[in-house]
């Protein structure tokens, strides 16, 4: 009885060892409002486009504003649960994640601004880059994120690929090939962080 006690109690401490390495931070609401604002911008482009003068550049400036929006909406929600943290492990946690997140979100930001500037007839490709980025920075902080959301990579992936295989020619600058990928996969995330709130801190 002894040695079975000795490994229940060993089982509790890797557990508890294990869930202090994995960011609690993210919750819901504020993923799901994201994935709203991707799915509205769907919805909307085709308007904003009748407006403007040149298709492209003016895809690129709607999703540029719903990325900014999304990433402010994300990053003060992760900035009020940094300075809400109880101990110092929870807050180092915060600042790794988004040390492992901002590399392909400056990436991103980078790779759009170079296409803009000097292959504007490449525009097309941008949903499926910025697709792939997102899920290579998903990957890149897997190991700090719940079990349940560590799959949301492969989406965004697999999103990417399809989007450059078919979002072109007279597909090209669809309005979905940003609303899904980007509204379905953060409406995703949402609901699995909303399924296993063990996992969040809702």
């Amino acid at each position: 009885m002894r040695i079975d006690e000795a490994l229940q109690q060993i089982d509790a401490m890797s557990a508890l060892a294990e869930r202090s390495t994995v960011y609690q931070g993210l919750r819901s609401v504020p993923i799901a409002l994201t994935g709203l604002f991707g799915l509205a911008a769907g919805v909307i482009q085709p308007w904003w486009m009748s407006h403007a003068s040149d298709r492209a550049f003016a895809f690129v400036d709607l999703w540029v504003i719903v990325a900014v929006a999304a990433l402010a909406i994300i990053f003060s929600d992760m900035a009020m649960r940094y300075y809400q943290s109880p101990t110092a492990r929870a807050r180092r946690l915060t600042l790794t994640v988004l040390k492992r997140l901002s590399p392909a979100i400056v990436v991103g930001g980078g790779l759009t601004l170079v296409l803009c500037e000097t292959a504007p007839e490449t525009i097309w490709m941008l949903p499926g880059l910025w697709a792939l980025m997102l899920g290579l920075g998903i990957y890149s902080t897997a190991p700090y994120l719940p079990r349940p959301l560590q799959s949301i990579g492969i989406w965004y992936l697999g999103m990417g690929m399809a989007t450059l295989m078919l979002a072109r020619d007279s597909y090209a600058l669809s309005p979905w090939s940003m609303a899904i990928p980007f509204g379905g996969g953060q409406l995703l995330t949402a609901w699995l962080i909303y399924r296993h709130p063990q996992h969040s801190t809702e």
